[in-house]
């Protein structure tokens, strides 16, 4: 039909790259909803990147599939983009609220979805243009670079004469540092001597006993302090444990009453009834009593 002419005019003149799969279907009459249904969903299962619904104008009877439930059901359902292109611009159908998109014309859904080659181009060629004005750049900075590197580059024979004198400036300074070492440490070996002979061995030996007594009779007054503060600190615990303890109550005469298997106390007389056995415990020994009232 005209339409589908219409559409692969404007893509083949706007970007003849993308392919077009074509799914014939009526797109009027009684069976039309059904097939355009069948095709949408054929569609959806097919690797598509986006699907054109469309036809030509025509009268509200002509167009009247695309306003039918099952068209609207499988379009909504269709996990690919759709775009409604139905009629001329003042026509109107369900399919149009449906879609992802929806286009005036056939032609307009050609022109929508697709980009415009000569803008691709323009758009290439600015890029590649700033490509080689990058590279020049990079090209220019680097010949700049290697003049300057090739201005500060000297001849070996100068480098080598410079570092022989730099090493024989080198020796002259290690020699002297290890002239000053060995002075320095011969003094120190006679500083050494020196106080070894004031420093005899039975003097040494005399300050050590000395300090070993000493430290002896601190630690000993210091484990005596600290027992006696720690037999202080256990018998106040002692104290406060017999204060709090439930058998220091019953050397003052009183008795805990217990239900006869000793697991419950027994705090009020509506916890036993008459001719339940109950255990009191006393400071010495237990007595099993039976309630009479």
């Amino acid at each position: 039909g005209a339409a589908i002419r219409d559409i692969l005019s404007v893509l083949k003149r706007r970007f003849p790259a993308i392919n077009v799969s074509v799914l014939p279907v009526a797109v009027q009459g009684n069976e039309a909803a059904l097939q355009i249904a069948q095709a949408v969903q054929r569609a959806s299962r097919l690797p598509f990147d986006l699907i054109i619904i469309g036809r030509g104008g025509g009268s509200l009877e002509d167009l009247w599939p695309f306003n039918e439930e099952i068209v609207a059901r499988a379009i909504y359902d269709c996990d690919i983009p759709t775009v409604s292109a139905v009629g001329h611009e003042v026509d109107f159908t369900i399919c149009d609220l449906v879609a992802d998109c929806r286009a005036p014309t056939p032609s307009a859904a050609a022109e929508l979805i697709s980009p415009n080659a000569f803008e691709l181009d323009a758009q290439i060629e600015g890029y590649r243009q700033l490509l080689m004005d990058g590279i020049k750049r990079r090209l220019h900075a680097s010949h700049r670079e290697l003049t300057l590197t090739a201005k500060r580059l000297r001849h070996p024979g100068q480098r080598l004469q410079e570092q022989s004198q730099r090493l024989d400036d080198t020796e002259l300074r290690l020699l002297r540092v290890i002239n000053q070492k060995i002075q320095l440490t011969g003094h120190q070996y006679e500083g050494v001597q020196r106080r070894l002979q004031q420093q005899q061995p039975g003097n040494l030996i005399a300050q050590l006993n000395q300090q070993r007594a000493f430290l002896e009779t601190r630690l000993q007054r210091a484990m005596q302090n600290r027992l006696q503060q720690h037999q202080s600190r256990l018998g106040n615990s002692v104290a406060k444990l017999d204060a709090l303890s439930p058998l220091a109550t019953l050397k003052r005469g009183y008795s805990i009453t217990l239900s006869s298997d000793g697991k419950q106390i027994i705090r009020s007389s509506d916890d036993v009834s008459k001719g339940d056995r109950i255990l009191s415990r006393l400071e010495h020994g237990d007595i099993i009593s039976e309630v009479i009232q």
